[in-house]
């Protein structure tokens, strides 16, 4: 170095130095950073004279800093208003003092600018706590488990936590799918909530329980995810069928129709005051049961168990008789519903006739005059509009008698009375006078013999006979108001035109 240099070196010294000085605010080019912030602690042990504040690094615009601060309360806004200690230390004071059990979050995003108009970098977010436990709770178990089928109607639905719950946030929280009406119910402990169905869960069903991720324990955290627990209702996957149809007195059983060939299947035999047992599978619900089954020609009936809920039997009875020589058709549809709301699939139909010989109807087989009055020996059958042997009958009132044959049911004979009331005689031209007036069952004098091979039963009908002098026509009528012992009214009516010479 040269001399005289040192002096000069020192003076470029001095003057770079004042130079720097000066400008030291157009030399800090940074952008704008947050130095401080309270509270710092992660979690609160104590709520007393806590301050919520953060300081800058420079000076900063308020109306933007303000616009880009937020602060939050488990996750809502907490309100509050901001003032400021200085130009660049932000100050929030909430409405309400800070509670128990919340997570609160303060941000500054990077809207917020110095007064020379540079951003925060980076964005500010810091979380403290009130909450003495942060563990989230979980759930330990339910009860139906998941997958579990069930078969109860009315099974209530729980969960079980691993910590005590908020009761208000496990009800709001909680949903099943279908939904169904119910009542929800907490433990003592807090750990088990409950849901009790009040209305009847749809059975063959899938439910589906839900606990949102916003169930919470009494420390407010909450378990963070949506639990769901599928539960299907049904234990019994048979479809229920139809077992048989048979006579109720279990004499004879129907078979179904064979829909693979054109052959009619008719069960023969049926009496007229049977009634008619459909037995199925298992149990199932009565009232589906009625429905599925389908009489035709249509007939009045009693359901025996029509007042239970289930059964495996439907017992018709049929208060009026069955039409005798009528073929009746048994229809069983689809949809018989056992308890657990299987449905059957399948339809059969089913013939019977009524032709059972104890419910035989009666029918005139014969009817006999005598040609001399009241002389068996002189019986005569008549026949339509043969000439009667009334010509016989001597001037004044004379007594004699219609002999009815009427073929019976085996072990069957026509009721008297009845025979009294069915029996009438009507002429024309007013020929003659006739009035029955006594009715006498199996006359010991008979002519010819009635039939073996039948029950034959003879009712002699006695009579008062005025013969007047005109001609005309007698009609022997024997209408159905003739019954036999049983009840069996006669087949048809008997209208029998006769010729009045005289």
């Amino acid at each position: 170095m040269q001399k005289g240099s040192l002096p000069r070196v020192r003076a470029l010294y001095a003057i770079l130095s004042i130079m720097s000085a000066s400008s030291c605010g157009l030399l800090d080019m940074g952008p704008l950073t947050i130095t401080s912030w309270s509270p710092r602690e992660t979690t609160l042990s104590s709520m007393d004279g806590i301050v919520i504040q953060i300081a800058f690094s420079r000076p900063v615009n308020p109306v933007l800093t303000e616009q880009a601060f937020s602060i939050t309360a488990d996750d809502s806004a907490l309100a509050g208003r901001i003032s400021w200690r200085d130009d660049r230390t932000l100050a929030f004071l909430p409405d309400e003092p800070l509670q128990r059990s919340v997570v609160y979050a303060m941000s500054v995003s990077r809207d917020a600018e110095d007064t020379q108009g540079r951003n925060l970098m980076p964005e500010f977010h810091r979380t403290f706590t009130t909450k003495s436990d942060l563990t989230r709770p979980v759930v330990v178990s339910t009860t139906p488990a998941d997958h579990a089928s069930i078969d109860d109607p009315l099974t209530p639905f729980s969960a079980t936590f691993s910590k005590p719950m908020d009761p208000g946030s496990v009800n709001t929280s909680f949903s099943l799918s279908p939904s169904v009406t119910g009542f929800y119910s907490m433990s003592s402990d807090g750990m088990t909530f409950t849901f009790t169905p009040t209305q009847k869960l749809q059975w063959q069903t899938r439910y589906t329980m839900t606990l949102s991720k916003n169930s919470a324990d009494t420390q407010r955290n909450t378990i963070g995810a949506d639990y769901t627990v599928h539960v299907f209702v049904g234990t019994d996957l048979t479809l229920p069928c139809l077992d048989s149809l048979q006579s109720a007195d279990l004499a004879l059983q129907l078979n179904a129709e064979d829909p693979s060939d054109s052959v009619l299947t008719v069960t023969e035999g049926w009496e007229s005051t049977q009634g008619l047992l459909v037995t199925f599978s298992e149990q199932v619900s009565t009232s589906s049961a009625v429905s599925a089954v389908q009489i035709s020609p249509t007939v009045s009936y009693t359901v025996q168990e029509s007042h239970a809920e289930y059964t495996s039997t439907l017992t018709y009875t049929f208060p009026e008789r069955l039409a005798y020589a009528t073929t009746y058709s048994v229809m069983v549809t689809p949809g018989i519903q056992d308890a657990q709301g299987n449905q059957s699939t399948r339809q059969a139909v089913y013939h019977f006739l009524v032709n059972g010989p104890a419910t035989r109807p009666p029918t005139i087989a014969h009817v006999y005059f005598p040609s001399t009055p009241g002389d068996p020996a002189s019986n005569t059958e008549l026949h339509a509009y043969d000439s009667i042997g009334l010509p016989e009958v001597t001037a004044g009132e004379t007594h004699t008698f219609f002999d009815l044959y009427i073929d019976c049911a085996p072990g069957a004979a026509p009721d008297r009375f009845s025979v009294a009331e069915s029996f009438g005689i009507t002429t024309t031209n007013n020929a003659a006078n006739i009035a029955s007036f006594a009715i006498e069952p199996n006359p010991a004098q008979m002519n010819p013999l009635p039939d073996p091979s039948v029950n034959q039963i003879i009712e002699r009908v006695w009579v008062h006979v005025t013969n007047n002098s005109a001609s005309g026509q007698v009609v022997v009528r024997v209408s159905t108001d003739l019954k036999d012992n049983r009840e069996t009214p006669l087949a048809r009516e008997l209208m029998l035109p006769l010729n009045d010479p005289n």
